[in-house]
């Protein structure tokens, strides 16, 4: 029987579970299955030999040169960087032992809110799309006598919506959080 060499495990929600994610990185790590992208709604991994990391991510929207700039800082301090998911969460790690990214409460406050403005702004967006979408929708009731097209726009208005809301929950959840830090 032939054991694949590539691993998927699907995320619980950085914003929700991002300690728990971490960790889970790890002891993936110390079974020999190495973290090497985040794609879609989770984890992707490629068997190698066992490891002990410590992974760590850090939330700055950065891109271009002033990315290299930004990741040698990382590496200065010891942190590996793996992988990005878009310009804005950025995947490291490191040796057991190594510092944390983030080792005092100003940071982490930092980190927190520019993780809440990042995703207001991006719900912000969503609501906005989502407010054209009926307004869409409410003008071409008249003109399309096929029910099809007005049912496509409810359903993706409808998911526009649910999803900032659970942007907005994520916010909210952050922010308790915060307090907590």
């Amino acid at each position: 029987m032939k054991h694949s060499r590539k691993k998927f495990k699907f995320s619980m929600g950085l914003g929700f579970a991002e300690e728990k994610e971490m960790k889970m990185l790890s002891n993936m790590a110390a079974k020999g299955w190495i973290f090497y992208k985040f794609k879609g709604l989770g984890y992707k991994f490629k068997k190698g030999e066992s490891q002990d990391l410590v992974y760590n991510l850090d939330s700055m929207k950065i891109s271009g040169e002033d990315k290299s700039e930004y990741l040698e800082v990382f590496k200065a301090a010891g942190w590996d960087y793996v992988c990005s998911v878009g310009d804005s969460i950025h995947f490291f790690s490191a040796k057991t032992g190594t510092l944390p990214i983030y080792s005092d409460k100003h940071t982490k406050q930092e980190r927190n809110i520019r993780t809440i403005k990042d995703t207001l702004k991006a719900a912000g967006y969503i609501i906005l799309f989502s407010i054209i979408l009926l307004l869409a929708q409410h003008i071409l009731k008249g003109i399309f006598k096929n029910h099809i097209v007005n049912k496509i726009l409810f359903l993706v208005t409808a998911f526009c919506i649910g999803y900032a809301a659970m942007l907005v929950i994520c916010v909210l959840f952050i922010r308790f959080k915060k307090r907590k830090i």
